[in-house]
């Protein structure tokens, strides 16, 4: 079933990958084997690496227990940016290490159609605020005498 998962499935233990499902390839153009024993933070778009690091201080300060989720921009295996959706779940094991599930899902249309249903500012505002200072129509038109 992971196998087959239209979503990029992984395994974390300690902060590294143990498991990465193939469809990274095909979603991400990532290399699933090539993942395996890294942390995969060259993976996550420099300027979004804060919102990770939010979200790792959470979780391994126990602020957060259970599903974590969170959006990212990652960069592909092309070299371009898809935005990201992950559900994290970690929990230690009896020898204390930190063991993670990710499920990490393209959005990248979501965040198109976001941006492109964003409020645009009303014309009658602008409307307003303009009319002052157009000119004034005569009343009449004087009409030339033949």
């Amino acid at each position: 079933m992971v196998e087959q998962s239209a979503d990029v499935i992984c395994y974390l233990v300690s902060d590294r990958f143990t498991y990465v499902s193939p469809s990274a390839s095909t979603i991400f153009g990532w290399n699933p084997q090539g993942m395996i024993g890294t942390t995969g933070l060259d993976l996550i778009y420099e300027p979004d690496l804060p919102i990770l690091e939010e979200v790792l201080t959470r979780r391994t300060s126990g602020e957060e227990s259970g599903s974590i989720r969170h959006q990212l921009r990652v960069i592909c295996g092309d070299g371009s940016l898809k935005w990201s959706e992950t559900s994290a779940h970690s929990e230690r094991d009896p020898a204390g290490e930190m063991r993670t599930a990710l499920i990490i899902r393209d959005i990248s249309d979501r965040k198109h159609l976001e941006q492109e249903s964003r409020p645009v500012p009303s014309s009658s505002s602008c409307a307003s605020s303009s009319s002052s200072r157009l000119p004034r129509r005569a009343s009449a038109v004087a009409v030339p005498a033949a």
